[in-house]
């Protein structure tokens, strides 16, 4: 991925004369150029720059490194070499961070300080053209090796050109050149290596008239140019999909140092080397595009769910009234019904109650029908009694009778008499 040095550069609006000026490929930590104390207090960051100077004087590739204490991996250190990188990385790790206070606590532009060229004997052009066919002819071991290099949240690239023995426009952004065969496992420390690529950089291109190795070189890049074609002969999702994409982009890395390309070739090249950015787009929209259909199914299923539930609502509501009307009249008869059994419970305490009086008039009748025919023979006894006297009684009757008739005959004269004269 080429470094993305588009982004406005940052002033902290101090004058550059009392800017440190700093030689191509150094490094450093701390201010000026790297945040110091952050996130947290003695966290210092490693700030580093490439060779490319802009017309202004300043360097166009510069890299923050983040401090040991953040760093995830021992062996695959986290360099962000653009302000877009520096910003996802902060937003990853740190979302509730202030990114422009974290740009504006130190100086993002880095002064170069240029040495006057040194001048070069020419060469007669015969010499030249001599060297420009001898310098791709090294042995197939000593091809150049392309890495790409990425963190897992800020994707960084190094983009790192010779400074002799090629064009720049021979060097894929996504390639790094090895000017002495080195070599190296990704597992390895990839520090070391990149300590020493100062060493590695200043040391010219070891140059060997070798017809033998500039033919073997040749068939390499034949046996390249057929992979790379019967490759790109799938179409981009099947290309993606069969995970072949790394083989694509390294054997693109080491067409870019055929010396028979042509212009469209290296065009097509340089594309190539867009394909893995290009395919994390092209699978990011694949997934854009499957989440879009399942939420348009899901918003019809939902659209389809609320008519039915709509239907089912008017459909409730019409049982409902129905049963409503059902449960109202019921409620009435019972009602009426309950109305009767409280004038028919009141009938039958009034009934209830008379039985009661009756139940107790009957009992004293039997009481007294029980009295009664208890004397009735008493009483035969005492007439039956009676009679036997009853002769003797009216013998006595009538001499009373003709007693009272005597007395009242001899008394007679005195009734109505008076001795008042």
């Amino acid at each position: 991925m080429k470094i993305d040095v588009s982004e406005p550069t940052d002033r902290l609006g101090e004058d550059d004369s009392v800017k440190r000026l700093v030689r191509p490929r150094e490094s450093g930590k701390g201010l000026p150029y790297a945040p110091v104390d952050w996130p947290s207090p003695g966290d210092v960051w490693t700030w580093k720059v490439g060779s490319r100077i802009s017309p202004s004087g300043y360097y166009t590739h510069r890299f923050l490194i983040v401090p040991e204490r953040l760093q995830k991996s021992v062996t695959r250190k986290i360099w962000l070499g653009s302000k877009p990188s520096i910003r996802r990385y902060l937003r990853s790790e740190f979302p509730k961070a202030d990114i422009d206070a974290f740009f504006a606590s130190f100086t993002w532009e880095i002064p170069a300080e240029i040495r006057s060229p040194v001048k070069v004997k020419s060469e007669p052009a015969s010499r030249k053209a001599d060297l420009g066919s001898q310098i791709f002819s090294r042995t197939r071991k000593s091809t150049r090796n392309c890495i790409q290099f990425t963190t897992k949240d800020a994707a960084t690239s190094i983009d790192l050109s010779l400074s002799k023995g090629l064009s720049p426009g021979r060097v894929s952004p996504n390639c790094i050149a090895d000017e002495n065969d080195v070599t190296f496992d990704p597992l390895e420390d990839f520090e070391s290596y990149l300590n020493s690529l100062d060493d590695i950089l200043s040391r010219p291109i070891s140059i060997t008239a070798n017809s033998g190795s500039a033919l073997l070189q040749m068939e390499d890049f034949t046996k390249s140019r057929e992979e790379l074609s019967s490759l790109l002969a799938m179409d981009f999702p099947s290309l993606i999909a069969s995970k072949k994409l790394p083989e694509v982009t390294n054997l693109s890395c080491k067409l870019q140092t055929d010396p028979h390309l042509s212009p469209h070739e290296l065009s097509m090249l340089n594309l190539i080397q867009e394909m893995p950015s290009a395919s994390k787009r092209f699978l990011d929209g694949k997934k854009v595009k499957q989440e879009t259909r399942e939420f348009f199914l899901e918003l019809d299923g939902n659209i389809a769910l609320i008519n039915t539930l709509k239907n089912k609502y008017f459909s409730s509501k019409n049982k409902i009234a129905i049963l409503q009307a059902e449960y109202e009249s019921a409620t009435s008869t019972i009602r009426e019904i309950d109305e009767q059994i409280a004038m028919l419970q009141s009938l039958r305490s009034a009934i209830a109650e008379v039985v009661k009086r009756s139940h107790l008039k009957i009992d004293e009748l039997k009481s007294t029908q029980k009295r009664v025919s208890n004397s009735i023979p008493k009483i035969v006894n005492e007439v039956q009694m009676a009679n036997s006297e009853r002769p003797e009684w009216e013998m006595k009757q009538k001499e009373a009778a003709t007693e009272e008739a005597e007395i009242l005959t001899k008394f007679a004269p005195l009734e109505g008499f008076s001795f008042m004269h």
